[in-house]
């Protein structure tokens, strides 16, 4: 089959086009599951399935920003981006010399480190950031552009100095002579390390092996690892995935912590949700690590350094909290000891302890504004517990109720009669500890944010005196049953599904179970558990407050 062959069913596949779930009951799904643990503590899950000579990996670590702490937030997301750099194998035409290139850098790192704390810490984000602007870009340059940039940095690094003297910091002369140094070595060191690097020389085999949608995503519990490949070219997926799992080198964090800040400034800086969303969390939480968002903090990402990383990395990537999880066209017998040969030689290292910090219970309802130049948000928080307890299926239920679809009770109450503009909920941030029921909304063009507050105030107290109606309930169940289906027809989807339960519950065999709870909720669970999470006292709200843009 040619590539480009391979590319289209690959395609076609991703998208879902292939054996219909439905004709597959869930009993049956299972019985063809095999599921085994190998000597060092990894699962494994495999799922023959489908005609094409294609099949979806996942390498799923059960690590993710609640297993940070402050200074070091945002680095599992961190560390997920330069997991695609490579090993002393992949990546790099001369790892020794690389070695030793790294090993100046980090060395540096301790002076600017000693230089930063000469500085008061609301005005050193100017010098983490010059760092990294200095040597965000990395690779090879002409004199001419070698000469052009050193200009720039000297300019750059005298602003930075007299900003700081404006601000009355005081700097010795021998002071502001090194930080120019500093900056110019450190850039000097970086454009060296990077004479050492293959470009894109991961993805480019998988690539060149005919696989598609290779990427990966952290979330608050989990980071994902995921790609789709012809079925031929299994070993050299499992060869190189548990090569980076066992020997990931950093390489580029300068270049990648630049590329982190850019996504930061996009997605919450400057956006008025997520400037929301992340304010709402520190507030709604207040002790447990869901109260930070994944993304992490501007200035614990300007400084991460390779010893942060891959402290992290050598206490969370291991065995007992990685699962791989293969679906499509397997010989399972073969692909049994394929992972075993290849993952099974990871070394065995203890899991990392768990989290035991508890969100106490709320006491009040808590407020915040958010002031940005946006039109108004809404949303609202009620805790509500982890994944795996007994009441979670009716609280799906009740989400579904208010918000899903366009005859849930919220689209008809509010959208449709434009007393909103829009109104959503969810279940979040995380799963394996207790969380967050949301409730947000947008008012409509010129309508006022305190009458949108209060509709959705009142939607939310009928949720908890009007008990759903068989039809509701009908509409809900087969409505959220169909949703599943339809996902479970995608290969890559069902092998993130079974990795996902398989590490928040501890056995992939929930993804079908969960399915039937649902199913078997009842009406007045619904209404139970309104009343007992969606309290005033239970209750964060957050709003975003118009401002005039400003020019700074």
């Amino acid at each position: 089959m040619s590539r480009l062959n391979v590319i289209a069913v690959l395609m076609l596949i991703i998208c879902g086009f292939h054996l219909d779930a439905r004709a597959e009951e869930f009993s049956e799904i299972q019985s063809k599951i095999v599921s085994f643990t190998l000597d060092n503590g990894l699962t494994v899950i495999l799922y023959p399935r489908g005609d094409a000579p294609v099949v979806s990996c996942v390498t799923y670590v059960k690590t993710g920003s609640t297993d940070e702490y402050v200074g070091i937030t945002g680095i599992a997301h961190q560390l997920e981006h330069l997991a695609f750099k490579g090993t002393p194998f992949v990546g790099t035409n001369d790892y020794k010399s690389e070695q030793v290139a790294l090993a100046e850098i980090d060395k540096l790192y301790g002076s600017i480190q000693a230089l930063e704390q000469k500085v008061p810490a609301e005005m050193r984000d100017g010098f983490l950031s010059l760092l990294a602007q200095v040597t965000s870009t990395g690779g090879r340059v002409g004199p001419g552009m070698a000469e052009q940039a050193e200009k720039m940095m000297e300019k750059q690094a005298a602003d930075l100095i007299d900003g700081w003297q404006k601000a009355n910091v005081k700097l010795s002369d021998a002071d502001k002579t090194a930080l120019l140094s500093i900056v110019k070595t450190y850039a000097a060191k970086v454009r060296e390390a990077e004479k050492f690097v293959v470009q894109n020389q991961y993805s480019n085999l998988i690539d060149r092996a005919g696989g598609v949608g290779l990427n990966a995503f952290t979330s608050d519990d989990r980071t994902v690892y995921h790609v789709s490949i012809p079925a031929n070219k299994l070993e050299l997926w499992a060869a190189l995935e548990s090569d980076r799992f066992m020997n990931t080198v950093p390489r580029q964090l300068e270049k990648e912590k630049q590329v982190v800040l850019e996504e930061r400034r996009m997605r919450t800086d400057s956006s008025a949700f997520g400037k929301l969303y992340e304010s709402f969390l520190g507030v709604a939480f207040q002790a447990h690590p869901y109260g930070t968002a994944v993304i992490g903090h501007r200035s614990d990402i300007l400084g991460y350094n390779r010893e942060k990383i891959m402290d992290f990395y050598r206490k969370h990537y291991v065995p007992r909290e990685t699962i791989v999880s293969i679906v499509g066209d397997i010989d399972v017998a073969a692909a049994r000891k394929m992972m075993t040969d290849y993952f099974g030689r990871i070394p065995a290292a203890p899991a990392p302890p768990p989290q035991v910090t508890v969100e106490p219970a709320q006491e009040g309802e808590r407020r915040l504004e958010v002031e940005f130049p946006a039109e108004p948000v809404m949303m609202l928080g009620y805790h509500v517990p982890e994944r795996n307890h007994p009441d979670t299926p009716a609280l799906i239920v009740l989400s579904e109720i208010a918000t899903s679809g366009s005859s849930s009770r919220m689209e008809t109450s509010l959208v449709k009669t434009s007393k909103a503009n829009s109104a959503g909920s969810w279940i979040g941030p995380g799963e394996r500890y207790p969380r967050l029921m949301f409730f947000s909304g947008e008012p409509i063009a010129n309508g006022s944010i305190d009458e949108l507050e209060k509709n959705l105030l009142g939607e939310i107290e009928k949720l908890k005196t009007v008990t759903p109606t068989p039809e509701e309930m009908k509409r809900v169940v087969t409505r959220y049953r169909s949703g599943v289906l339809r996902s479970l027809k995608a290969n890559l989807h069902l092998a993130q599904q079974l990795a996902d339960y398989q590490a928040v519950s501890g056995d992939w065999h929930s993804l079908f179970r969960e399915i039937q709870e649902i199913s078997a909720v009842q009406p007045e669970q619904v209404t139970a558990v309104a009343k007992k999470y969606l309290t005033r006292q239970n209750r964060t709200v957050g709003r975003i407050v118009k401002v005039e843009k400003s020019d700074k």
